[in-house]
């Protein structure tokens, strides 16, 4: 991944601000997905290549740790809450993820 000159990263204290770093990650690697996508099948170079070795390693690694800790620490707390803001936002969410994309 590329350094964002800049760019704040939060510390372990801060976990919200964790998550919302990787959320980041996460919006800047889609964005290159796409834009390798957009080629529409012509040939990568060198950097294109390299954008989508980390976009997909980034997915295939770092994605899976995130997913586990929202659902198995964040989601329980926020939960634990019992407000019901964030029970419509569960709500919406497992309505979201149940849900088709769209095309498919």
């Amino acid at each position: 991944m590329a350094v964002q000159i800049g760019a704040k990263s939060h510390h372990f204290t801060e976990p919200l601000g964790l998550l919302s770093d990787c959320h980041r990650r996460i919006e800047m690697f889609i964005a290159s997905l796409s834009a390798i996508a957009e080629l529409g099948g012509q040939p990568l170079n060198e950097e294109g290549w390299r954008a989508l070795e980390n976009a997909l390693r980034y997915f295939r690694e770092a994605t899976p740790k995130h997913t586990a800790d929202e659902e198995q620490s964040l989601f329980p707390r926020l939960r634990a809450l019992h407000s019901k803001e964030y029970e419509l936002v569960f709500s919406k969410m497992a309505i979201t993820l149940s849900a088709p994309p769209n095309g498919f």
